[in-house]
């Protein structure tokens, strides 16, 4: 039975500008971190598993495809909370070398009608040793992602140095890295995508990362988040030169600049990513260009517009592994993963598939 409490309540928290409910709900997680008692109940009142969606990757054993997407908790203060509310995994930051305030408020807008989000935050976070900290209060009960931007000032072409002091200060917290260079509120973040410069930036990374990992005597899987807004040459010429390098996954995708999927923000001058609903469509024309590409020797995470278990059927048989949610969440509310993962088996059911390994890639051999 889904839940119908949140169809009911939603009117009344939208009414409330969408960064002051986010601020809220942080603020019950880190409550909800300090009450162990609660956790029990709350686990039960959405636990939901089933052998048929576990998988595993690169050693890091997944109960389920859905994880959360990096923005939703920035600093790792929600992490308890999450974990218990179903996600198969959960991707935490944008965290960067140095706290920041990103960007001026307000910069967190609603698009009920087009189901959608506009988000122009600019990695606002407390930093890495805050995460770290906050991480290290934790017993991790689900692989925990860490997604890691450069700070606003940061010359571009040093950014870099950023991405490798978030590996090294966090390595222990984590059980896969993402490096993101495709956020559109971060001044000339997404040029690290272009053939001129993606190279030089993750060679030093990757350099770093090997010894960070031989020193350590283990490694941990490098994903990179890419953007939605590219032609198809420059996706390709993109796509290619990460197949080239040690990458474990790509997430598919960011947010998109393209206005027009919004009509009331169609004229203007406009900034931020739009997410929801309307990245459903360019994302998954992403998709599937990264899996013509890159032919299953990479893992693809599919990010943009899902809100139910046939979007996820959608993604997987596009040739995603894995997904992730954000703007889902905020409209259906926190029975959405539950909801999902049994509608989900009864796809799988009703289309004759034994376990959902089978699903990735389908859509091009029926």
């Amino acid at each position: 039975m889904k839940l119908q409490i949140y169809p009911l309540i939603r009117p009344i928290l939208f009414r409330i500008p969408p960064e002051t409910i986010h601020n809220i709900i942080e603020t019950i997680g880190k409550i909800y971190a300090r009450t162990l008692p609660l956790h029990f109940l709350i686990r039960r009142f959405f636990a939901f598993e089933n052998i048929k969606l576990e998988q595993t990757y690169n050693g890091i054993k997944f109960s389920n495809p859905i994880g959360i997407a990096g923005g939703f908790d920035k600093n790792a203060t929600m992490v308890p909370l999450l974990s218990s509310l179903g996600f198969g995994f959960l991707e935490v930051g944008t965290v960067t070398p140095k706290a920041q305030q990103g960007n001026p408020k307000p910069r967190l807008f609603r698009f009920p009608k087009e189901k959608a989000l506009l988000n122009r935050m600019g990695f606002n976070n407390e930093g890495m040793e805050a995460m770290a900290a906050h991480l290290d209060r934790y017993t991790l009960s689900v692989p925990i992602g860490i997604n890691i931007g450069k700070n606003k000032n940061t010359p571009i072409e040093a950014a870099f140095e950023d991405y490798q002091k978030g590996i090294h200060c966090l390595w222990d917290k984590a059980s896969y890295f993402t490096l993101n260079i495709s956020s559109p509120n971060t001044a000339n973040l997404r040029t690290l995508q272009q053939e001129n410069t993606l190279a030089s930036f993750l060679s030093p990374i990757l350099d770093y990362y090997y010894s960070l990992a031989k020193e350590k005597n283990e490694t941990k899987p490098i994903w990179i988040k890419i953007a939605p807004d590219m032609d198809q040459k420059t996706a390709s010429v993109m796509l290619d030169i990460l197949v080239s390098y040690p990458i474990q996954g790509i997430i598919i995708s960011n947010t998109t600049t393209d206005y027009s999927l919004i009509p009331s923000l169609a004229k203007g001058n406009q900034s931020g990513g739009i997410s929801g609903k309307p990245l459903l469509s360019p994302s998954n024309q992403l998709l599937r260009l990264a899996y013509q590409h890159t032919q299953g020797k990479m893992l693809l995470i599919a990010s943009g517009g899902i809100f139910n278990a046939q979007d996820v059927f959608d993604k997987l048989a596009l040739g995603a592994n894995l997904v992730q949610i954000y703007t889902g969440l905020i409209y259906q509310g926190a029975g959405v993963v539950k909801d999902i993962k049994k509608e989900l088996l009864a796809i799988l059911e009703k289309k004759g598939y034994a376990h959902i390994s089978q699903v990735i890639g389908s859509h091009y051999h029926n």
